[in-house]
């Protein structure tokens, strides 16, 4: 097992102990002279720094495991981002695309706090799936049996910080679908009915079987357009917002721009929710020999050093922000379908964007967030 190492400012969970509130033996998130934090079990506030995707090789040999932790230790993330998934056996319908990634297994192996996603149903909006019946209750039984396989089982895990629901859903397609216009009021509160049933039937059945951990909610898509007839929208439309304030912890939001462009939507979305904002997924693409990518592009930026740098500009804006508690990297390596990460083809880090990432993570993080 690799165990992280404390010292005089963090405590083994990463949290800086100079932060200090009331200890649970679990994760969770309070406010603190106007910051939110999430607070590790040892009672400290803790900022979630992570990289997802780190099963990029599908390979769960505590070998594997231990090369991706001590990468992580030593670039200074504190986290592990949504890098697997569970889903009942008997509750997979159709193709599902998605890589099951680490398991219990993984994690007892390695010290490190994450964050898991329990997959309820598929409405992502890359997924061609039906909504389900939220009212119906084969939908509770269903969620029901999910939770009472994964969560009895991981409900005493202190490195566990909380629970993801669904990857980008696409709530604009499904109140079409649904017969739903978002721009009518009438059928905006219907809607917000039925997006509230989902999530207080999700919020219930976690909550039977763990009541330690966070709920982050669906990992929404915050700038990528979805249109549908002709109305375009993003993936938080404010009924959806409203419907699930009562039974989530975190909103957890994908956003790939640079911070000034997603500035006034973050602000927006944390007014109008009350709730701290984990930015779960965004990077920073230079080119490489199997990655194209085009200087218009936002994201844009010309080699791996400008790539470290913009990483720590873009950290600097985010955790002074108060409302933040934590931003997570897509993603750890190279594979055919994520070319984006911070290992080449041959595994070997990128130094000159890493080593920049290291001094932010090591140096900055809990300096910029306390000004």
């Amino acid at each position: 097992m690799i165990i992280r190492q404390p010292d005089n400012c963090r405590d083994k969970y990463g949290g800086f102990t100079r932060i200090r509130a009331r200890a649970t033996g679990f994760f969770r998130v309070e406010q603190l002279n106007g910051r939110w934090w999430l607070i590790t079990p040892e009672g400290h506030g803790f900022l979630s720094v992570g990289v997802n995707h780190v099963d990029y090789k599908e390979d769960y040999s505590p070998e594997f495991v231990e090369f991706v932790c001590s990468h992580l230790f030593d670039w200074g993330f504190n986290t592990i981002g949504w890098s697997q998934e569970t889903m009942s056996s008997e509750f997979i319908k159709g193709q599902v695309i998605h890589s099951r990634g680490w398991g219990q297994e993984q994690y007892e192996y390695v010290d490190l706090p994450y964050i898991h996603l329990l997959r309820f149903t598929d409405i992502e909006w890359y997924v061609n799936e039906e909504f389900p019946d939220v009212f119906s209750s084969a939908f509770a039984d269903k969620c029901d049996k999910i939770a009472r396989e994964f969560c009895s089982q991981m409900c005493n895990d202190p490195k566990l910080m909380g629970y993801f629901y669904s990857d980008t859903p696409n709530w604009p397609k499904w109140a079409h679908i649904t017969g739903h216009n978002l721009k009518k009021k009438l059928d905006q509160l219907n809607f917000q009915n039925l997006a509230a049933q989902y999530y207080q039937v999700i919020h219930d059945a976690i909550q039977r079987y763990d009541k330690n951990h966070l709920l982050f909610g669906d990992r929404y898509k915050g700038n990528q357009v979805i249109p549908v007839n002709d109305i375009v929208t993003n993936g938080l439309p404010d009924c959806v917002l409203e419907a699930m304030q009562r039974t989530v912890d975190v909103l957890s939001i994908e956003y790939f721009a640079g911070f000034k462009t997603m500035q006034a939507d973050l602000g927006y979305w944390y007014q109008f929710s009350g709730k701290p904002i984990l930015l779960a997924d965004s990077a920073f693409l230079a080119p490489t020999d199997t990655l194209k990518i085009r200087p218009e592009v936002e994201i844009y930026v010309p080699d791996q050093t400008e790539r470290g740098l913009a990483y720590q500009r873009f950290a600097r804006q985010a955790f002074s922000c108060p409302w933040i508690i934590g931003w997570h990297w897509c993603a750890f390596g190279c594979s055919q379908g994520r070319k984006s990460g911070l290992l080449n083809g041959a595994d070997c880090p990128y130094d000159e964007c890493v080593n920049l990432m290291k001094t932010f993570n090591t140096r900055e993080l809990y300096t910029v967030s306390a000004k």
